[in-house]
């Protein structure tokens, strides 16, 4: 009963703010200022404190340890991600005011993404348990590779990204922005504009870097609700968090190397907690 009732409460909350962001907050396509983006982390994570709070009260101290512990866990990792979000930005050659509504839709698309997952992985360790060993070895597998191309440069070949040249092939794409819409017609014809591009290559990133985060979460808790709110509470504050980071980018130079150490021990820890 407590994870339905906290579920409901989950939904209500989430759709609320962002109704509350897109709707009245942020209507017009401006460039979002440290200061705004400071503020928006803020509330998120005050949330996100909130919602832990209501698990303390509703199922105790341990459930609530694993939320914030996941929470922790997926906030690292999103911020690795966000540095991918801003290269697809930047290739595409997007002007900044059009990030926000572009990273709502993306939200709103690894929200349900991520539920699907987390779901169907709870599952599968339900019935088959020594998942945990495939888990724990991606993560391992995850910081190794991460290890090896830490000083290579992050690049996109839009030449060759399938996707793009799908749309191109086909004569599907303007390459003109009107306002932040994703679909326009010229001459009688639907096409889709460079946003519509940018937001489908960030949920395929988003789910890129699900393969990671969600099994990481699934290292402290194998409560799948628990995985969710922490998984997604983190990713809703990912938007305002990615414009802070775009301000401060010079300083993330030991990031890399924390993530790994984060990924090899959680992956460790998965291995060997299936056979002790």
């Amino acid at each position: 009963m407590s994870n339905t009732l906290n579920f409901t409460i989950f939904l209500v909350i989430v759709s609320a703010m962002l109704a509350l962001d897109l709707g009245v907050f942020h209507k017009k396509d401006t460039k979002i200022t440290l200061k705004n983006a400071a503020l928006w982390t803020f509330i998120w994570i005050g949330i996100a404190l909130l919602f832990g709070g209501l698990i303390y009260y509703e199922q105790g101290s341990q459930k609530m340890f694993e939320y914030f512990s996941g929470y922790l866990i997926e906030k690292a990792l999103s911020i690795d991600n966000i540095f991918v979000m801003l290269l697809i930005f930047t290739t595409f050659n997007i002007d900044e005011k059009y990030y926000r509504r572009v990273l709502f839709y993306g939200i709103i698309g690894a929200v349900v993404f991520r539920f699907i997952f987390i779901f169907v992985a709870a599952a599968i360790i339900q019935r088959f348990e020594w998942v945990l060993i495939v888990f724990g070895a991606i993560l391992i597998y995850s910081a190794v590779n991460m290890f090896l191309k830490r000083n290579k440069p992050t690049r996109l070949n839009l030449e060759k990204n399938k996707i793009i040249n799908f749309f191109n092939k086909r004569g599907l794409v303007t390459s003109e922005v009107k306002n932040h819409v994703f679909f326009t017609k010229i001459d009688g014809k639907i096409l889709v504009t460079p946003l519509f591009l940018v937001l489908i290559m960030i949920e395929l990133a988003d789910i890129v870097f699900a393969v990671d985060s969600i099994p990481a979460v699934f290292g402290v808790t194998r409560d799948p609700y628990i995985v969710f709110f922490s998984n997604i509470f983190a990713i809703l504050g990912l938007r305002s968090l990615f414009f802070i980071v775009s301000h401060i980018m010079n300083r993330f130079k030991w990031l890399k190397y924390v993530l790994i150490l984060l990924l090899l021990i959680i992956g460790l820890k998965m291995i060997i907690g299936f056979f002790v």
